[in-house]
């Protein structure tokens, strides 16, 4: 049977951070449950021997040993700044934050508290000058020399970007300058993020367009506005009928459709009547309203399904008819305007997309499909399929055709199983996903010790492993026919 790494992964509390780290630093590796770090070339510089890590930034990494933090540089020295905190983050605009005693402050390279780990409840990494913090239950913001530049009264806020952040206070959103002054009044039921120059608000079941400086610029006539791309394109709905405005609220395309989905590649699935098609940006429809599904193959050819008949369009127009006995697709469970395609490997047969049920408390990411934990993810598998054992992925793995089994898994072409690196989630509550683009991890079947065996596809080093981890931890699923 060819080798498959078994091993138990221990992660910390704190998630991979969202800030950019070191485009060209080492990388995090895991062995024999522990982690160490690798070149851009994936040849090992830092053995494994740490129980958890965080990425490179401004030259030094976070490690955990034995339950503490400390930060090592990229010779592996753990003594640059010694193992004795809680909790870290990664190094940015100079500083660190740092956990002693369930207080939050920040460490400079040479290790000095600059700011004490002595009283804040939370603190976010330094932005502009400024760090996010929390006292009690509010929040506020700090410079560098940990004094309180923006009072501790907010309710929730973000960091600075571009000079101003989000707050939000008594149930309303806005936006503040560095000075804790409104720029964005403190009035509104939702705001977004920029986009273009403009943001979308909601006030009172209105919504609106409003400019930087907060002045109103339009009021928009419809019941819902949702914001699309970073192409300035919202989804707008009005009496049940769906369409796509632009940022000077000009209507691309005509709210006429019962349903409409997101613009992926320039196109988008709409429908009218249980009939679907596609259009473009400019509301053309390129594939006419006549089919009962439509899917994405990849990036160039389409799934549709009329009166039964599974056909595949290429680029060219051109069709084809699924082999039943090789390949096809299958209903998503909850959606029956969701399908996935599935192909036929040795004896099994696998979906070769994650499953993408919009559940209670999951996630869900346009790329990645849905992240469930364990007890949910035996829910959500189409009608006559189920979440895979330990076995079914030894079976698939001795089935693959090819000797480079990573491969065979990750890549796009209509012989692999279109696996991405989407990471997971440590819980429900989590903002953002820990490990995206190092692997991806898939729930199996298996309970072991009162813990679930994932299987993970590790993007550092190419391998294939099962680990036991938290059922509480949101992963992704694929499914074997029963």
């Amino acid at each position: 049977m060819k080798n498959i790494i078994i091993l138990m992964v221990l992660f910390a509390a704190i998630a991979f951070s969202c800030r950019k780290t070191d485009n060209y630093a080492l990388k995090p590796f895991v062995e024999n449950n522990k982690w160490g770090f690798i070149d851009n070339d994936k040849k090992i510089v830092l053995a494994a021997k740490y129980d958890n890590v965080l990425p490179f930034s401004e030259g030094l990494a976070p490690v955990m040993l034995n339950n503490k933090w400390g930060f090592i540089n990229q010779a592996g020295n753990e003594l640059v700044l010694p193992l004795k905190y809680e909790k870290a983050g990664i190094f940015s605009e100079g500083l660190a934050m740092v956990c002693l005693n369930g207080k939050w402050g920040f460490i400079d390279k040479k290790g000095d508290e600059v700011i004490p780990a002595e009283k804040f409840d939370y603190v976010a990494n330094f932005s502009e000058g400024y760090a996010l913090i929390k006292k009690g239950r509010f929040y506020g913001f700090i410079d560098k020399k940990g004094k309180v530049c923006v009072d501790l009264k907010y309710d929730l806020a973000w960091s600075f970007v571009a000079d101003r952040a989000k707050v939000f206070q008594n149930l309303r959103y806005g936006f503040i300058d560095k000075n804790g002054k409104e720029i964005i009044p403190i009035k509104y039921d939702y705001i977004s993020c920029e986009n273009h120059g403009v943001y979308l608000v909601r006030q009172n079941n209105v919504w609106k367009f409003i400019s930087l400086s907060g002045a109103e610029l339009v009021t928009l006539n419809y019941d819902f506005v949702d914001e699309v791309d970073e192409l300035g394109m919202y989804k707008v709905s009005k009496d049940g009928k769906f369409g796509f405005i632009d940022k000077e609220a000009k209507e691309i395309v005509l709210l006429k459709y019962d349903y409409i989905d997101d613009f992926s590649k320039g196109i988008a699935m709409v429908g009218n009547k249980g009939l679907y098609g596609l259009i473009d940006r400019s509301g053309r429809e390129v594939l006419p309203l006549q089919y009962d599904g439509i899917s994405f193959l990849n990036e160039t050819d389409i799934v549709v399904e009329k009166n039964g008949l599974i056909t595949v369009l290429d680029a060219q127009g051109n069709n084809w008819v699924y082999d039943e006995g090789n390949e096809g697709s299958v209903p998503d469970l909850f959606d029956p305007q969701i399908s996935y395609n599935w192909k036929k490997i040795g004896d099994q047969q696998w979906l070769t997309q994650n499953v993408r049920a919009k559940v209670p408390d999951s996630k869900y990411s346009k790329e990645y499909g849905g992240f469930y934990s364990w007890e949910t993810a035996q829910k959500v598998c189409p009608q006559g399929w189920k979440i895979p054992s330990v076995d079914d992925w030894e079976l698939l793995i001795e089935n693959l055709p090819n000797d480079n089994l990573f491969l065979e898994l990750t890549g796009t072409d209509e012989n692999s199983l279109n696996i991405l690196p989407g990471g997971f989630y440590m819980n429900k509550n989590d903002r953002n996903a820990g490990m995206e683009n190092i692997g991806a991890y898939f729930w199996t079947s298996t309970e072991r010790d009162k813990q679930a065996v994932s299987f993970w596809v590790d993007n550092i080093s190419e391998e294939l492993k099962f680990f036991e981890t938290n059922k509480q931890n949101l992963r992704n699923v694929r499914c074997v026919k029963e």
